[in-house]
């Protein structure tokens, strides 16, 4: 089995077009990190959560990946309170109670909390997987419109299946 991380926001569900529709509805602007940070840290995720929806059937494709047997799949997701995290994890947990919900502090880089070496990061943002593929693991873009700018590209989860079969995934049990 190969390990696959799989981004939350803009990869399983599309809380970051609600966020950015909050950030907008409030007038705050992008280029602030500062004000944007601590608007976020504010947005109540059980509610924002209750209304976002899945990317492409991301839910039910998870399951296909797993039936595969080909992938060991946690979900490795940044997050900007301790609220936003326990969403997160109980939202996987109704869905998929057997997936680990990695949390990443923002101001952490994914690749510092775990090890991504010969790991696949499926991720809708590019830093991202630039810092992954420099820790020696594989980058998967997801993006809707298949830009890959520069990476592999995906536009649902279950592309996954076909791309890596093709390579011959090598076992790996150890996390």
């Amino acid at each position: 089995m190969k390990k696959l991380y799989l981004d939350f926001d803009g990869v399983l569900m599309n809380t970051n077009v609600l966020l950015h529709e909050k950030l907008a509805e409030s007038n705050i602007d992008l280029d602030d990190v500062r004000s944007k940070t601590e608007f976020l840290k504010q947005i109540d995720f059980k509610s924002l959560l209750a209304n976002a929806l899945a990317i492409n059937n991301s839910m039910e494709q998870i399951g296909k990946l797993m039936e595969t047997n080909m992938f060991r799949i946690k979900i490795l997701t940044h997050v900007l309170s301790i609220q936003e995290a326990e969403e997160k994890i109980a939202f996987m947990k109704k869905h998929y109670p057997i997936l680990d919900v990695v949390i990443v502090p923002k101001t952490f880089d994914k690749n510092t909390i775990v090890n991504p070496k010969d790991a696949i990061l499926v991720d809708d943002y590019t830093p991202n997987l630039r810092l992954w593929e420099e820790a020696g693991g594989i980058g998967v873009r997801f993006s809707l419109t298949k830009n890959g700018k520069g990476f592999r590209t995906i536009s649902e989860l279950q592309e996954l299946i076909e791309m890596f079969k093709e390579e011959g995934v090598v076992s790996d049990t150890s996390y």
